[in-house]
């Protein structure tokens, strides 16, 4: 089972579809139907995203390390990059809000107040493993994280990128189990056909560069594929999702 996340390119077009289909489904939730059971294997999910999903992306593969066999990070960086020491203290007040945007904007994407420090966040992880708050370093061992910067990325650079390498590398993962990849993309996700032109990065954040990103990430992760099964088949299902968002 694979989430895939699309990164901030994708955001407000999220929110406002996420918004309509809360208006229809309503009108229609009496038409809803039950979920059914996919027979999905837990142990066996991975996370893959672009940009802000790639960061997400991260951040849950790392905290439910047990339940989790690898990530697939495009245009993203280490795991708790953008908390800063204000905002730990004082984690929903509005100044450690406002260090924290900074934090992710000059030194999660840009680098104008320097690069992410892998050490620091490995400290950071271990601690929040310890008060079991995250999952245990030591699932991560098992992983295959897969890893890419575009050459002509300008929005996420990439010693970000490199450090969350580091990371990875300094929290456990085999280096035979990390595939760094970099090539001729902008901050997009990259696809052997369609989108835009190759090193460009605008709308739908999709490039055309002749490299199947989405089957290499899937390959690293889970081993070789089987080739593609033609045209899928199947129904769009509308659920209620309320049973979903209870805690506990």
């Amino acid at each position: 089972m694979t989430f895939v996340a699309q990164g901030s390119a994708g955001i407000k077009a999220a929110l406002l579809g996420s918004v309509l289909a809360s208006g229809l489904f309503a009108a229609s939730q009496a038409a809803a139907d039950t979920l059914p059971k996919l027979g999905a294997d837990l142990p066996q999910t991975s996370v893959s995203g672009l940009s802000s999903g790639a960061f997400m992306a991260g951040q849950l593969e790392i905290a439910h390390a047990e339940n989790i066999v690898g990530a697939g990070i495009v245009a993203g960086g280490p795991f708790a990059c953008a908390e800063t020491a204000a905002a730990r203290l004082f984690p929903f007040w509005a100044t450690g809000v406002a260090q924290n945007a900074i934090q992710a904007t000059q030194g999660c994407m840009e680098t104008t107040i320097g690069e992410p420090d892998p050490e620091k966040l490995i400290a950071r992880a271990r601690e929040l493993a310890e008060d079991g708050e995250i999952d245990p370093l030591s699932a991560l061992a098992a992983h295959n994280v897969y890893l890419y910067s575009g050459d002509k990325d300008s929005t996420v650079s990439r010693p970000v990128v490199e450090a969350a390498k580091k990371f990875y590398e300094r929290a456990g993962v085999p280096e035979a189990n990390i595939s760094f990849v970099t090539g001729d993309g902008g901050h997009a996700f990259i696809t052997e056909e369609g989108g835009a032109a190759c090193g460009l990065s605008k709308t739908p954040f999709v490039s055309d560069c002749d490299y199947d990103q989405a089957r290499a990430i899937l390959g690293w992760i889970y081993g070789p594929l089987t080739p593609a099964a033609g045209e899928p088949t199947g129904d769009f299902v509308v659920f209620e999702q309320a049973e979903f968002t209870k805690s506990g």
